[in-house]
């Protein structure tokens, strides 16, 4: 099975993406690419925890193109 990945991030978080982390996820194909493209979504989530780190009421949403093949 093949893979390719295109992933809608928001500009300003597409430098911090952990591409291996995302490749990780996947149990079983070869993975051909995957491309960041700008998309995705930062709102406001309304939930602002410091005790588990949190900075700020950030969501990130991320939306994600699987292309499978063989």
């Amino acid at each position: 099975m093949k893979l390719q990945i295109k992933l809608g991030v928001p500009h300003s978080l597409q430098q911090s993406l952990d591409i291996e982390r995302v490749k990780s996820v996947f149990p079983y194909g070869k993975i051909l690419d995957v491309e960041v493209v700008d998309g995705g979504l930062i709102c406001s989530s309304g939930v602002h925890v410091e005790e588990m780190g949190d900075k700020n009421d950030d969501c990130y949403i991320v939306n994600a193109a699987v292309y499978v093949g063989y």
